[in-house]
């Protein structure tokens, strides 16, 4: 059994955790005048010499991918981006009573 990463007391039971809460983030990432989630983040992994990986949140227009990354954009193309993980997202990390802490905003 693995603990939770706060209390360090009870079963970290918890999936799909982000790593950076929303609450604490939402004004570095949300549009101006939204407070919920919008699913409109994009999110990239760069080394010195190239893009390694990019994931797009669920609600990034088409149009604003191929903004981003220069890719003839099929259908087979934007159903492979959209099943990627975001990278910022865990499983048991913390209890269930942590986890309620963080989704307060």
């Amino acid at each position: 059994m693995k603990l939770c990463t706060l209390c360090e007391n009870k079963e970290a039971n918890q999936t799909g955790s982000h790593i950076f809460t929303h609450g604490l983030i939402k004004s570095a990432i949300n549009q101006q005048g939204i407070k919920k989630r919008s699913n409109k983040e994009i999110i990239a992994t760069i080394s010195s010499y190239d893009l390694v990986d990019i994931f797009f949140g669920s609600n990034v227009l088409p149009e604003n991918i191929k903004d981003v990354i220069d890719v003839e954009l099929t259908d087979e193309k934007i159903e492979e981006l959209r099943n990627k993980k975001d990278p910022f997202i865990r499983d048991y990390l913390f209890c269930g009573d942590c986890e309620k802490r963080f989704t307060v905003a």
